[in-house]
């Protein structure tokens, strides 16, 4: 009876342990940021290799591609309205420049045709296209040759992700004493860049416009423009 008593006393000690363990255990969904909170981590989607209109898009991949062609012609227009409408209010929308030598991040509440973003360099929006959208690795422009290596038109890489946005924060940090950009703040821009595709758009006249949409909540977002002036000091 006495080693019946020992054995039993035993297996309720072992039992409480465990449930002390697992509820001593921290919950690691307390550890996401503000903007992981927003943004939705999505398996970036293939889609085909040229489409020749929205109309003729697969219906699963449709809606990246109609908002590619909503923000251009948007732009082409100076909708200012309309593009308003395609940047998440809970995060706005970036811009990249270069101010001299230094290249530089802002986030902005909204595009403003008026008064751009950097303050001196007006808005072009008068570029041709024939809206097919291509899939491929990003065009690239020679500072040498002053051409890109691809044939004018509308490209979206897929696969890689493009992290200007971090780097330029972090960038922007190295130039100060004090950090401009918080660690959590470059964490957002990471997050942000995981789940973003940049486009590439430019025409036989050079003329460019290059821009970042980003899936929140299964929806596509105008989230960043690339106003870096090609091959500027």
């Amino acid at each position: 009876m006495k080693d019946s008593l020992i054995i039993i006393l035993s297996a309720l000690l072992t039992v409480s342990c465990k449930v002390n363990t697992i509820q001593n255990q921290p919950n690691s969904s307390n550890k996401k940021t503000t903007l992981q909170k927003v943004v939705n981590v999505d398996t970036k989607p293939s889609i085909p290799t040229e489409v020749d209109s929205v109309d003729s898009v697969d219906s699963v991949n449709s809606d990246l591609e109609k908002t590619i062609i909503s923000v251009i012609k948007a732009y082409q227009s100076k909708d200012e309205k309309k593009l308003n409408r395609l940047i998440n209010p809970e995060f706005g929308i970036a811009f990249l420049y270069k101010r001299g030598v230094h290249d530089n991040l802002s986030i902005e509440k909204s595009i403003s045709f008026a008064e751009p973003t950097p303050e001196y360099l007006p808005y072009s929006n008068e570029i041709d296209t024939d809206y097919k959208i291509r899939i491929s690795t990003l065009p690239f422009f020679n500072c040498n040759t002053e051409n890109w290596d691809k044939p004018p038109g509308i490209y979206i890489d897929t696969i890689n992700t493009d992290h200007l946005l971090s780097e330029t924060a972090i960038s922007e940090n190295n130039l100060f004493i004090e950090k401009i950009w918080s660690d959590l703040q470059i964490e957002e821009l990471k997050n942000l860049e995981n789940n973003s595709h940049k486009i590439i758009l430019f025409d036989k006249n050079k003329k460019d416009f290059i821009f970042y949409l980003t899936k929140v909540n299964d929806k596509w977002f105008l989230s960043a423009i690339d106003r870096n002036e090609v091959c500027s000091a």
